[in-house]
């Protein structure tokens, strides 16, 4: 792979050339297990990863994944932190404007 990323969750993101919508995602036995579609993918954290879906509306988007790698929330937003027991604060627009999701 191009990058490989940490395992949490039992998966780690992986990129297997450089180039756009490459990020996929691999389990402990290096079987894909979320195909390669985002342009970027963060760590599992308490059952969700975060994935940069790209620029749509004039505006960098970002979305939460569940470990099946189907969206978790219906709303995209800008930036999103990690959950933390049930909760994770998200801006939609550039830094403002905090929401909870």
């Amino acid at each position: 792979y191009h990058y490989t990323g940490n395992f949490s969750e039992g998966l780690a993101s992986v990129s297997p050339i450089e180039g756009e919508r490459q990020a996929g995602y691999i389990d402990t036995k290096n079987r894909m297990v979320i195909r390669h579609q985002f342009f970027a993918a963060s760590d599992f954290k308490n059952g969700f990863a975060t994935v940069y879906i790209g620029h749509i509306i004039g505006k960098d988007t970002n979305r939460y994944i569940n470990r099946e790698g189907r969206f978790a929330f219906p709303a995209a937003f800008y930036r999103g932190s990690e959950f933390f027991e049930g909760s994770a604060m998200v801006s939609t627009v550039m830094l403002s404007s905090h929401e909870r999701v």
